[in-house]
């Protein structure tokens, strides 16, 4: 092989390398630092010695994208850093302006010749005698939008940079404009689950009492208290109290949502009877199991297991799934529960159905707020799409798991496991 050949892939495979070992730094550095400025202190040790930077700095721009703020800095004297903040550049203005606006790295070779040198700059330089003499710039691009300006500063003229100096630069400017990027995005979606989290909250919480209200006044009349009601005035009101309670019912979901967002679905764990509390679980559904004539057949182990748990809690999660089993069987039908020891240290419970199944396609979203299968809103419109989302967050709050076996036509188990200790 020539010489020349040889050295030439040699080059390629040392550039080859470093990129790589860049793209692993620097993606280290943003999982793990604490904030940009940490991040780039840590880059600016592992560069320096391979490109010759004095310093460096990032230059993003601001909401309304009219002008560029100084985000980060590394090495920068503080009297450039002063100059930078008291001076905005705008986004058309300077380097920064042009590389935005063009997606194409600048050098300023010499920053006292350049004429897209800023005047208050130079001067600045001039009189601190900053170790800045030229600065690559490289426009920071996330998902297509220019966000901001990466600025390598160098303490002598510089006439060109190296290849392996624009893979380290470019590489550099394009994690950190991802990584800003995706954050910006992230706490935008926190912030708006907050607020949709807090609305949901107030309006369910004005909701609550109205709705209290409106059930106990039918009850009573219902009851015959303010006097005798005919046939047709008791079916009415029958009517009206099962529509009142499916909206309290769908109003506690909200709130238990949000308490969970929110972090405030308080826990108060004990030593109870499982066994017990699923007895209690399966009579809460007594109404709607004589309603649809479903039977719910418990099979009770000969050992009897205490477990810390939040009684009220699991019932609800209880609750939730046998609902589920009930509302999506067939009339007639039945439901199994089985609860055995799952391994030395938990318990498993598994509640089976023959009802309408869920199809493939919709097993991966069954857990999210608000998800319904097709089928199951032709069975039973008035789901909220909120039990298997509060029932899993509940079972996991207690160390356990859940998963869900169904096949469309043939029915759904649904297992979950607590641990013993």
């Amino acid at each position: 092989m020539p010489t020349s050949s040889k050295k030439t892939k040699e080059k390629d495979s040392k550039e080859m390398r470093l990129l790589l070992e860049m793209f692993y730094n620097t993606s280290a550095l943003l999982t793990l630092g604490p904030s940009l400025e940490s991040v780039l202190q840590e880059m600016f040790k592992k560069i320096k010695e391979q490109t010759g930077i004095s310093s460096i700095l990032i230059w993003l721009l601001d909401q309304k994208k009219e002008f560029f703020d100084l985000a980060a800095s590394c090495h920068l004297p503080k009297a450039m850093i002063d100059i930078f903040k008291a001076n905005r550049l705008k986004s058309n203005q300077g380097t920064p302006g042009l590389v935005l606006k063009t997606k194409k790295f600048y050098l300023m070779e010499d920053v006292l010749a350049d004429p897209l040198a800023i005047s208050q700059y130079v001067e600045t330089v001039l009189k601190t005698k900053a170790p800045i003499r030229s600065i690559a710039s490289f426009p920071m691009i996330a998902r297509d939008e220019g966000i901001g300006v990466f600025s390598f500063f160098f303490s002598g003229p510089k006439k060109s940079i190296s290849r392996i100096e624009f893979i380290i630069f470019s590489t550099i400017a394009n994690q950190i404009a991802s990584f800003i990027k995706n954050t910006e995005i992230v706490e935008r979606e926190r912030a708006l689950e907050k607020t949709k989290s807090e609305f949901v909250f107030l309006a369910a919480h004005q909701l609550r009492t109205p709705l209290s209200a409106t059930k106990w006044a039918m009850k009573m009349l219902m009851e015959g208290n303010f006097g005798q009601i005919n046939q047709k005035q008791k079916e009415l009101l029958e009517n009206g109290y099962q529509s009142n309670e499916r909206m309290v019912a769908l109003v506690n979901d909200l709130l238990n949502v949000a308490s969970i967002e929110e972090g405030k679905f308080g826990y108060n764990f004990v030593l109870a009877d499982f066994s017990g509390i699923i007895d209690e679980a399966i009579k809460e559904q007594t109404l709607l199991t004589q309603r649809k004539n479903i039977e719910i057949n418990f099979q009770k182990p000969a050992e009897l297991f205490k477990i810390k748990i939040d009684c009220q809690k699991i019932k609800l999660a209880l609750g939730n799934l046998l609902e589920n089993a009930i509302n999506y069987s067939r009339t007639g039908g039945s439901v199994k529960i089985t609860l055995k020891r799952r391994g030395p240290s938990s318990v498993e419970v598994a509640i089976k159905d023959k009802g309408i199944g869920i199809p493939k396609e919709h097993f991966l979203r069954l857990f999210s707020k608000f998800f319904r299968a097709k089928n199951a809103i032709q069975v039973h419109p008035d789901g909220s799409g909120l039990g298997l989302f509060i029932s899993k967050n509940i079972i996991e709050k207690h160390g356990g798991k859940i998963r869900i076996e169904s096949e469309e036509e043939k029915g759904t188990t649904v297992y979950f496991i607590l641990p013993l200790k």
